[in-house]
C-alpha cells in the first residue's frame, strides 16, 4: 500500500478493504498528480493458517500518454501485460501498443505479511523489462 504522504493529492487517495468470495481484497487509488492515477488491487485468501496473495492488479494511467495494466492470477499463473499509448499532442510519435498473456508459475505463494508493492519481480518473456508487483 502506498502512503498518502506521497503525491500531490493525498486527500483524494482512496483505500477500500472488503471481503469478497471468502477473500480479503485491498484496493487503493493513488493520484500522484493532476495527470497520473494508479490503482492497485491485491486479493488474499486464508489457507493453511495464513493469508496468501492470490491476485494482483495494477493500472497506471496518464490522461494523455498511456494506460498500463498488469494483472496476475497466482492460482493459475496467468499474467497479463497491457500497454496502451496515446498523446494529447497531435504531432507526437505514439509507441505501438503491447498486449501479452502468458503463464508464469509462482512457487511458493507470497504471504500477506511478506508482500510490499514493488518488491517482487520476474522477467517478461520476449521483453527486456521486468514485471514488477
Amino acid at each position: 500500500m502506498y502512503s498518502s504522504g506521497l503525491g500531490f493529492y493525498p486527500e483524494d487517495n482512496i483505500l477500500n478493504i472488503q471481503i469478497k468470495n471468502n477473500c480479503l481484497v485491498v484496493e487503493q487509488s493513488f493520484f500522484s498528480n493532476s495527470r497520473h492515477t494508479q490503482i492497485n488491487k491485491h486479493t488474499f485468501r486464508f489457507q493453511n493458517g495464513d493469508f496468501y496473495l492470490i491476485g494482483s492488479y495494477d493500472n497506471f494511467a496518464d490522461t494523455c500518454d498511456f494506460n498500463f495494466t498488469q494483472e496476475i492470477n497466482f492460482s493459475t499463473g496467468k499474467v497479463i501485460v497491457d500497454r496502451e499509448y496515446s498523446s494529447c499532442d497531435d504531432e507526437a510519435k505514439i509507441p505501438e501498443n503491447v498486449y501479452k498473456e502468458f503463464i508464469h508459475k509462482f512457487k511458493p505463494l507470497i504471504k500477506m505479511n511478506d508482500f510490499k508493492i514493488g518488491e517482487h519481480k520476474f522477467k517478461i518473456p520476449g521483453m527486456k523489462e521486468d514485471f514488477v508487483f
